[in-house]
This record gives C-alpha cells, sequence and structure tokens, in this order.
C-alpha cells in the first residue's frame, strides 16, 4: 500500500464514526421501538471503538451489519429513500478497506486489547 494508505484508511474510519453517530442521532430524535434503542447503544459503542482504533476490523464489520439492520429497523427496507440508500453504499465502501486492510497506522493499540490487559 502506498504510504498516503494509513492516513486514507484514519480518514475512512473517521468518516464511517460520523455515518454511524448521525444515523444515531437522527434515530434518537424521533419515536421508535426497543430495538431501535438497542441498535443505537450497540452503534455507539462501536463507533467509540472506531475512533480509538481498537480492533478496526471487527469494528467495521458490526458496524456495517448493526447499520443495516438499524435501517432495515427503523424505516423499514420497502420505505428506504435514496438518500438513506446512497448512506449506506457510501458507508459499505468506507468500511470494505478498514476491514481488508486494518486501522493502519493510526490506531490506539496494535491487535487490540492483548497485549494491554
Amino acid at each position: 500500500m502506498t504510504p498516503s494508505g494509513p492516513a486514507l484508511r484514519f480518514g475512512a474510519r473517521l468518516a464511517l464514526v460520523g455515518i454511524f453517530v448521525s444515523s444515531v442521532l437522527s434515530t434518537i430524535a424521533g419515536d421508535h421501538i426497543i430495538g431501535a434503542a438497542a441498535l443505537c447503544s450497540l452503534l455507539t459503542v462501536v463507533s467509540l471503538w472506531l475512533a480509538f482504533g481498537v480492533r478496526t476490523r471487527v469494528m467495521a464489520l458490526l458496524g456495517i451489519a448493526l447499520y443495516i439492520g438499524l435501517d432495515g429497523l427503523v424505516p423499514g427496507f420497502e420505505n428506504l429513500s435514496t438518500y438513506a440508500l446512497i448512506e449506506l453504499v457510501v458507508a459499505v465502501s468506507l468500511a470494505l478497506p478498514l476491514i481488508a486492510y486494518g486501522g493502519g497506522r493510526y490506531c490506539t493499540y496494535r491487535g487490540g486489547w492483548q497485549n494491554v490487559i
């Protein structure tokens, strides 16, 4: 990978956090079911872990799964708007390099918490 690769993955990681947080905030603002609140809390934890670069591959994959579930639960897949579909495609395209290559040089701990605890 090029020398700018870790910086691009860092930017992708922060952009993915922004998408996840905006989705959580827009869901919290509405009146939704308990399942949406649970998915929002899990997505918030995933966003924090992604922001700090802990287990980037796993968190990006889990975040995309939770994000798709939240989009399917809140408006329903039959009621998705074009904007929501574009946001979903952007989130998946930002997560793919993180899943494939990891978080890059700008991570809090390489390899997660296994060497810290």
